[in-house]
């Protein structure tokens, strides 16, 4: 049973983690494996502490959170760790944005598709035929 109160949407996105107040940190390589209005689950090598803060750096995204949980992966990623990230109160109106932009890259082929094809049209004049 689902028990998210927002929708989440896949994707596969490399970042850059930097756990931000630790002494000597160093950004991780890590990859964006979903994200919603309020919150990212990341992928990364090592184990980050809950309650850290922090930001995630990507190709078009600036992300600042706090950890919620961090949990050892299964699987073919064993060895790495699921990371739940909740967005800081600024940031989740700049997260819906990125969701929507997404939302409407992924929807606009197939749109673009049907107003070639025809498909989707309706007529009013019924199935035609070669005779009259």
């Amino acid at each position: 049973m689902e028990r998210r109160r927002e929708p989440r949407l896949h994707v596969s996105e490399s970042v850059m983690l930097l756990a931000l107040g630790t002494p000597g940190g160093h950004p991780v390589e890590g990859c964006i494996v979903d994200m919603s209005s309020v919150g990212v689950q990341v992928r990364v090598p090592n184990p980050v502490p809950c309650d850290t803060l922090v930001k995630i750096e990507g190709e078009h995204e600036l992300i600042l959170g706090e950890v919620r949980y961090c949990e050892p992966e299964k699987g073919v990623f064993k060895g790495a760790y699921r990371v739940g990230i909740h967005l800081t109160s600024a940031l989740p109106s700049l997260i819906e944005l990125e969701l929507l932009n997404r939302a409407l890259i992924v929807e606009a082929p197939a749109e673009q598709a049907e107003s070639y094809t025809g498909a989707g049209e309706e007529t009013s004049r019924g199935p035609q035929s070669g005779t009259v």
